[in-house]
């Protein structure tokens, strides 16, 4: 359901009304204004400032994001947060493994020139 979509539906229950009873306003089939609220079909403007007129508040209404979906905005945005610190750490960790994986060879290599020089 695209945003939009919520919103009309939002404005449609809370006006207590029916999908039927705003598709006969809208000169729709019921049909259509399900698609329209599900974000199957997208809403041009002038259906906008309609739906706008018929809930009585202002067109900008149905693009601004509810406290619901800022909260849940917010906590996809931590979960990313945390995930791409998991990775990071893990990336670092790999990375000393690395560096300590590369000193110990570069020890072995001395010992081995060594023991090839007393030979």
């Amino acid at each position: 359901m695209s945003k939009i979509g919520q919103k009309i539906k939002t404005f449609r229950l809370k006006a207590r009304k029916t999908q039927g009873e705003l598709a006969e306003v809208l000169g729709i089939s019921v049909p259509a204004f399900s698609k329209i609220e599900n974000g199957i079909t997208d809403v041009n403007s002038a259906r906008i400032i309609q739906l706008a007129i018929l809930f009585k508040v202002n067109a900008g209404a149905f693009f601004e994001e509810t406290d619901d979906q800022r909260d849940e905005t917010e906590r996809k945005q931590e979960l990313l947060l945390k995930q791409q610190q998991a990775t990071i750490s893990e990336l670092q960790g790999k990375l000393i493994t690395c560096f300590e994986e590369k000193d110990e060879l570069q020890k072995r290599i001395r010992e081995t020139e060594a023991e090839v020089v007393k030979h």
